[in-house]
């Protein structure tokens, strides 16, 4: 049986947040979507790629919006993968299109996706994206930007 998973993660892959924040932007994000299946927040042992299973289409550079080589991206996820940690260290690459440094994690990817140690997950959502003031307001919680990753499994 397929899975949708909405997970909201920080700008920061390596961010997470203090415990009683946490409690309150759980609280509200369960609010926000009522008819979730499960809805939970999780600090991973590392830094994780948050990915949108089904939903992947493209990766492209941030900095002049050329679509990256599948095999380019892989090899540069690979290179950044721990095994032995089960994590992703460094993150930084150099664009191969227009010689931009910046970070797997600032990649534009289609549909969004993203790095983090910390996230807030919903397993059938019963929805898709919150809405801004939604978003915005677990922004006001965390004080700091945020990212949706919506996942098909």
């Amino acid at each position: 049986m397929s899975e949708n998973v909405l997970s909201v993660i920080g700008d920061d892959p390596h961010w997470t947040p203090p415990p009683l924040t946490t409690e309150q932007a759980t609280s509200s994000f369960r609010q926000f979507l009522p008819d979730a299946g499960d809805v939970a927040a999780e600090t991973f042992g590392g830094v994780q790629f948050v990915d949108q299973g089904a939903n992947f289409e493209t990766v492209a550079c941030p900095s002049c919006a050329a679509t990256l080589d599948q095999a380019w991206w892989a090899a540069h996820m690979d290179a950044a993968y721990s095994a032995e940690s089960a994590s992703f260290g460094d993150l930084a690459v150099l664009m191969p299109c227009c010689g931009v440094q910046t970070s797997l994690n600032d990649l534009t990817y289609s549909w969004p996706a993203g790095f983090a140690s910390f996230a807030l997950i919903a397993r059938n959502p019963g929805r898709g994206w919150l809405r801004a003031d939604e978003l915005d307001r677990l922004s006001e919680i965390f004080g700091r930007s945020l990212r949706q990753v919506i996942a098909h499994y």
